[in-house]
């Protein structure tokens, strides 16, 4: 479904699950590619991708937001509009 989502029911997995989703796609991004460009392990991506990873570290964190050209916190953010 497509219904909305009350900001309260989604935990900081799901913010970052959902945002690296939105930039992947926007920017036609593979998870391979992704892991080529920023050094994170396969199995994180896909952990992150698929919520299960529920606490991804700065250190996985970080390098994807620079990929992205997006701060670690606009990766966080529930409110956050990507270029």
């Amino acid at each position: 479904g497509n219904r909305k989502i009350e900001v309260k029911e989604l935990s900081l997995i799901g913010i970052i699950s959902h945002n690296l989703k939105t930039l992947m796609r926007d920017k036609s991004i593979t998870m391979t590619r992704l892991q080529k460009e920023t050094g994170v392990p396969l199995t994180t991506i896909s952990r992150i991708l698929s919520d299960e990873n529920l606490n991804p570290t700065v250190a996985s964190l970080a390098p994807i937001a620079r990929f992205f050209n997006i701060s670690i916190d606009e990766l966080l953010s529930t409110h956050c509009k990507f270029n």
